[in-house]
């Protein structure tokens, strides 16, 4: 029996420590159950304190990477991180017109974490030039987006004025990232299709935050791959994002910025594995696909889970052809239990409790439908 996975190309830097770049990019992508394959754009000697050295890939290899990955895999979404220099950006630009993927998220990197610039003299005017105009999606943060628009962007009223010039001239998405922003809360903003959304969180209390913009971008062009729309594609990569960073929070990896915790989804699963086989044999799958019995899932488990039962009640649950419906199920389960360890919610507790509810709840439908019939 085939099965096939979401295919994911990264087109980045490697980062020694791990926290950044192809390696989180990987990481994300692997994370969310989709398969990642990437190309190399260059080699840097960096960690949690800073980039020590930067050796970009000649573009000939950069090209040589992208046709072997397009001709063999076709992947269903292409992420782009580090672009080091022009002769790159051409190499990937005329690879993106030739084979055209389905979906293109650009992370104009211009500045590490730790504040050294990675991109060499001329690389941006190549990357606006020739990159932009065939991306979906761009993700510049606040500096980068002061940067591309001349202009000093800190306030949403600017971010939104930022997002909606930069998606008109290069004619893509734009999603303005708010995290570098002042005081505790954080908004990005996405201009797509004309219309612009925010999106309100509050910031997490750490130093681990190394790979955070990659992680999110690669997130998106994940969601993008499995077929969400944009919008959608971006609030589940951020609560991806949230999760990772909690979950990493007080983690000590390095002495500077430390990474995420990209296996975060895994967190709180392995306790509730058994219950949850035994219920899906006992309720069937067909017990999940309403939403309205999502909704019921998850009323203990947070506001945050009642975001992802609608991102859930999107998708058909009914087993396919080629797939195990257990293995659909194990998906919605470590959201729940992810969701479940950020509120500090028991899932098995919340879970028992839920299908308790829907149990009475189904006796007291019963016993009222009976009543009707005698009548």
């Amino acid at each position: 029996m085939t099965r096939k996975y979401p295919i994911v190309l990264t087109i980045a830097g490697s980062d020694s420590s791990g926290g950044a770049g192809i390696q989180a990019d990987i990481k994300t992508v692997s994370a969310l159950d989709a398969y990642a394959a990437s190309v190399i754009t260059a080699i840097t000697a960096q960690n949690t304190e800073g980039v020590y050295g930067i050796h970009p890939v000649p573009a000939g290899m950069v090209s040589a990477q992208l046709e072997a990955v397009f001709c063999d895999l076709a992947p269903d979404a292409v992420k782009i991180g580090m672009v080091n220099t022009p002769e790159e950006a051409r190499a990937i630009a005329a690879s993106l017109e030739k084979h055209r993927p389905p979906h293109v998220v650009f992370d104009p990197v211009m500045v590490s974490t730790s504040g050294c610039g990675l991109m060499a003299e001329g690389a941006m005017e190549q990357i606006v030039g020739t990159l932009f105009p065939k991306a979906g999606l761009i993700t510049p943060n606040l500096q980068e987006c002061s940067t591309l628009t001349g202009k000093t962007v800190a306030g949403i009223k600017e971010m939104e004025q930022a997002a909606e010039s930069l998606g008109e001239r290069y004619g893509c998405s734009v999603l303005v990232k708010g995290g570098h922003s002042e005081g505790d809360g954080m908004t990005d903003v996405l201009y797509n299709n004309g219309r612009t959304v925010l999106f309100h969180g509050k910031k997490i209390d750490t130093p681990n935050t190394h790979g955070t913009g990659c992680t999110l971008s690669s997130a998106i062009a994940t969601f993008l791959a499995k077929g969400f729309c944009m919008e959608n594609s971006v609030q589940y990569a951020k609560d991806y994002v949230t999760l990772s960073i909690i979950a990493g929070k007080d983690m000590a990896i390095g002495h500077g910025h430390g990474p995420l915790w990209h296996q975060a989804k895994g967190i709180g699963l392995r306790d509730a594995q058994q219950r949850i086989d035994r219920w899906i044999k006992q309720y069937g799958v067909r017990y999940f696909n309403e939403l309205t019995n999502m909704a019921v899932l998850t009323e203990e488990v947070g506001e945050l889970a009642r975001v992802m039962a609608r991102k859930y009640g999107e998708q058909s649950f009914k087993p396919g052809e080629n797939q195990d419906p257990s293995e659909e199920m194990a998906d919605v389960f470590w959201v729940l239990a992810c969701l479940a360890n950020q509120t500090g919610t028991d899932l098995s507790e919340a879970l028992e409790r839920s299908f308790a509810k829907k149990t009475a709840r189904d006796s007291e439908r019963h016993r009222n439908n009976i009543k009707l019939n005698r009548q």
